[in-house]
């Protein structure tokens, strides 16, 4: 399937980018998308600087980010510290409330990945992903799924 086609059921990214701020927010999809992953990364300075590193590489090959170019993920990245900034404490749960229901999974599997990234989850990024699926909704069994697939990835 190419990048573009969508199947039935299926909603394309160029629509979701549509809903770039959604009514209320301070935070656009792309900034929320971002935020989300950067905060994830930095939650746990010990690991901040191979975690940020992740971030970057999933951000590069995003689908949903296609087409910004370098440039243009640069500025999505410093809109998105930006509005970390602003937020506070409140802008992981800020930036999850933003995204659109299709990217949340997606988004789950990406933060447990970042957080998985050694194999071993500490207690703290365990905290971390029981939070984010709260905020993401994720259904108990599907972040179960989501987190055996991904500790057995990053065993190796």
């Amino acid at each position: 399937m190419s990048r573009g086609a969508v199947t039935s059921g299926e909603k394309p990214m160029n629509a979701i980018a549509s809903q770039m701020r959604p009514r209320g927010a301070h935070w656009n999809v792309p900034e929320a998308f971002v935020g989300v992953l950067t905060i994830v990364a930095v939650s746990n300075t010990k690991d901040a600087a191979p975690r940020l590193r992740a971030v970057h590489a999933f951000v590069q090959r995003s689908p949903f980010l296609a087409g910004l170019g370098e440039q243009g993920l640069v500025q999505i990245h410093a809109d998105a510290v930006n509005r970390i900034a602003e937020a506070g404490g409140a802008a992981l749960e800020q930036a999850c409330a933003v995204l659109p229901s299709q990217m949340r999974s997606s988004m789950y599997a990406a933060c447990f990945d970042i957080l998985a990234r050694s194999g071993v989850l500490s207690a703290r990024d365990r905290e971390l992903a029981n939070l984010l699926a709260g905020l993401l909704h994720i259904e108990a069994g599907l972040a179960q799924n989501i987190e055996n697939v991904l500790l057995v990835k990053n065993r190796f």
